[in-house]
């Protein structure tokens, strides 16, 4: 008697670069930090690379392939989104989930956007400059509170 292999229900997952429109490639993130952090989709071309979802046997990305301009405004947004959210955490005594997930749908609102399109890893640059401006004045504002 033979036993039927079942068929994976995993997704393929395929990674296209915004920039040039060809496939990523899967790396070890040590091609570009000189020490590995984990999987990342890569295009080489266009430097490009987004990290991998731990734990994700489809090996999701994080977000979208960002060049270096994306990624440094990327984190010029978490360092100011971040503060935010974070101050939630100590104000309120909530959660960290809870915290971030109501500071998403706050920037989501703001930005005029659906919520479930607001995360900083999937923005791109244009969003991530309104988003910087939406932030920094209540980011500086914590700030001053802080070094009062």
């Amino acid at each position: 008697m033979t036993k039927k292999r079942k068929k994976s229900k995993a997704k393929e997952t395929v990674v296209t670069c915004p920039y040039c429109n060809q496939l990523a490639d899967l790396q070890d993130s040590s091609v570009v930090y000189n020490q590995s952090y984990g999987m990342i989709w890569i295009c080489l071309p266009c430097q490009a690379w987004v990290g991998v979802h731990k734990d994700s046997r489809e090996y999701k990305p994080l977000g979208r392939l960002a060049n270096k301009e994306l990624r440094e405004a990327k984190i010029e947004v978490h360092t100011l989104f971040d503060k935010l959210w974070k101050h939630k955490i100590i104000k309120y005594n909530v959660s960290k989930n809870k915290a971030r997930d109501a500071g998403y749908k706050w920037l989501a609102r703001q930005m005029s956007i659906p919520t479930s399109k607001c995360h900083i890893g999937m923005f791109n640059l244009q969003q991530c400059q309104l988003a910087v401006e939406i932030c920094k004045p209540y980011a500086e504002k914590l700030e001053n509170k802080v070094n009062v």
